[in-house]
């Protein structure tokens, strides 16, 4: 016999985002600059994917193990913004094993 158990899937939030490329401690990327996301929110761990929209802002790489520094709360990205990048908001949105995110306009060049 086999026994399950239900457990409620979260689906991932984003409540804040802060860049630290060349400018740090604030939501803005410099065009032509490199450095990290921090995104916080809920329901974060086992981030598959982070993405922006918008033109010339590329996620490089995720932290391997984001659950190490925030838990389920926290997701740390690495980009590079072109010179050319398209100014104002960029969309962010995570996607999680239990779903994506809904979109946060909180990333601005």
């Amino acid at each position: 016999m086999v026994l399950l158990q239900l457990k409620s899937a979260c689906t991932p939030t984003i409540g804040g985002i802060q860049a630290n490329g060349l400018a740090p401690s604030t939501d803005n990327i410099v065009a032509g600059g490199v450095g990290w996301i921090s995104i916080y929110g809920s329901c974060l761990g086992g981030a598959a994917s982070v993405q922006l929209t918008g033109r010339g802002i590329h996620i490089t790489r995720r932290l391997a193990d984001p659950g190490a520094i925030g838990g389920d709360g926290q997701v740390n990205a690495f980009f590079q913004a072109d010179s050319t990048a398209t100014l104002g908001i960029h969309n962010v949105t995570v996607t999680a094993q239990n779903g994506t995110s809904s979109t946060s306009n909180s990333a601005a060049t």
